[in-house]
């Protein structure tokens, strides 16, 4: 079970990085200046600059994508009911998801920033 956890983990490593990657360069594209925007501002000035940034973004992308992925894992475990399993991954997303977007930067850092984040990333 430890090795598929880790096999798993390993793969979603690499999908969130290139997620973390696909997703600017939709959103560029969707804003069509010819300009890419990899990197939210603040999280750029935050880390001093856009290489730094970068490179932590696209590492807490891999560190999301393992969670995901490993995470998956519960579901297999039949002793936990599907109520149980669905509860455990849901907490295991969330709380890799909300802190790696708040230090990116990907919502607004206020209290309604963080709660309709929240209500949104639950309603996905």
């Amino acid at each position: 079970m430890v090795k598929k956890f880790f096999q798993r983990g390993t793969l979603g490593f690499l999908m969130g990085v290139f997620i973390t990657v696909l997703i600017p360069v939709l959103i560029s594209f969707t804003i069509g200046d010819g300009k890419y925007y990899a990197i939210v501002p603040a999280f750029t000035e935050q880390c001093g600059n856009e290489i730094n940034a970068a490179a932590i973004q696209y590492l807490l992308g891999g560190v999301l994508g393992f969670m995901c992925a490993a995470s998956s894992i519960l579901f297999e475990i039949e002793k936990f009911g599907i109520l149980k399993q669905f509860i455990l991954h849901f907490l295991c997303i969330s709380v890799s998801m909300l802190p790696i977007a708040y230090i990116c930067h990907w919502m607004e850092h206020s209290f309604w920033g963080v709660l309709s984040y929240f209500a949104i990333f639950t309603f996905i």
